[in-house]
């Protein structure tokens, strides 16, 4: 189907499929430290910034437990984040290379 604009110009206009609202909630998942590379503490989200994705955004978020990471699994899950021992469910895994 050819369109026009209010100049004349045509354009085409196709129909895209659009996810219902009701769609599953996207998961992120962050994954533990390498146990190889026991210098590392990084952790690619903080706490805070993760209880920003689940409370504005409504994104679901796992962390695997690390003893040496920066931040805590109880820091963590207090940000109202799942402390979990695999990341199976998760859609997006997040670490730092």
């Amino acid at each position: 189907m050819t369109l026009h604009d209010h100049d004349g110009a045509h354009f085409i206009a196709h129909d895209y499929h659009v996810t219902a609202p009701t769609a599953a909630k996207p998961t992120i998942g962050i994954r533990r430290e390498d146990p190889a590379r026991i210098w590392e503490r990084r952790c690619p989200l903080t706490p805070h910034a993760v209880h920003e994705l689940i409370e504005r955004d409504g994104v679901d978020v796992l962390v695997e437990d690390c003893d040496r990471r920066v931040w805590t699994g109880k820091d963590f899950a207090t940000a109202g984040v799942s402390v979990v021992e695999n990341l199976a469910p998760a859609h997006i895994i997040l670490g730092i290379k």
